[in-house]
């Protein structure tokens, strides 16, 4: 039958005829599902590409924020960590990508921490309400040195005798010795609370009028080696006699020799066995 006719013969059936012949239809179904897994494929390759893209735009920015901290945290270089860091993000085109950075020092360590985000424009996933998609990096470095020793060497010779020089040496020793160990301190008492809960700091109004003496004007016990201790054990408040090495809060009680060996008023001295 040629086309025309058949399309005529089509046209000229009432519509809820040619309704009920369209159901009962099955040809190209095939076409319209493949059709629909099509568009599936190409939506769901669309996303993957923004993420895919998104994955690398991260990845670029995290290196370039590790790469400054860990150069940045070396102790070895003088520069300012922070100026470190910007100068990182400039050379890697970056600048405008940096948010935040946090250095911490100490006597004996340094810590930088660097934020950084930037926003990534999508080209499928914005049509699903996703313009852009946030890339963000967070790293941190921390060089630290086990233990540090230092040496403070000072000129006593003849020629410190005059214009008070000897006693501008000792006011400077004195001001470095406050200089380093005044953090250091500080940390290792916070350090000790924290692992020690049952232990709190005292107010200085509930100290002796001897170790009242020792209070700094912010509050803390304050004593030093040089200043408070001659004899090698560094415990100003509980060393009972800064001049004997043997008498310390760690030493054991001898028995009947007079002394309070361990600090302890409350430790029994002993008995002689051959006193009568």
């Amino acid at each position: 039958m040629p086309v025309n006719d058949t399309v005529s013969k089509w046209v000229t059936l009432p519509l809820s005829k040619r309704l009920t012949r369209f159901a009962r239809e099955d040809d190209g179904l095939v076409t319209i599902l493949a059709l629909f897994m099509i568009m599936m494929m190409i939506a769901v390759g669309g996303i993957q590409l923004d993420f895919m893209r998104h994955e690398m735009e991260r990845s670029r920015l995290q290196a370039v924020s590790d790469r400054a901290v860990l150069a940045a945290a070396d102790l070895d270089q003088m520069r300012d960590p922070k100026t470190v860091v910007e100068d990182y993000f400039a050379k890697s085109g970056m600048t405008e990508f940096l948010s935040n950075v946090v250095v911490d020092d100490g006597l004996n360590f340094r810590t930088v921490t660097v934020d950084a985000s930037k926003d990534m424009d999508t080209q499928f996933i914005g049509r699903f309400g996703f313009p852009t998609l946030e890339v963000p990096a967070h790293s941190q470095a921390e060089e630290r040195v086990a233990k540090v020793e230092i040496s403070l060497v000072l000129d006593i010779s003849g020629s410190m005798a005059t214009n008070n020089r000897l006693g501008e040496v000792q006011n400077a020793a004195d001001i470095f010795l406050d200089t380093v160990l005044k953090d250091e301190n500080e940390e290792i008492a916070d350090t000790f609370l924290k692992n020690f809960p049952d232990f709190a700091l005292a107010p200085a109004e509930a100290a002796t009028s001897e170790v009242r003496e020792l209070v700094g004007s912010d509050g803390f016990l304050r004593c030093y080696p040089h200043i408070h201790d001659t004899d090698g054990f560094f415990a100003c408040v509980d060393d009972c006699d800064d001049g004997d090495p043997a008498v310390n809060p760690t030493a054991a009680e001898i028995a009947c020799n007079g002394v309070d060996d361990d600090c302890d008023p409350l430790t029994v001295d002993g008995v002689d066995a051959d006193a009568e």
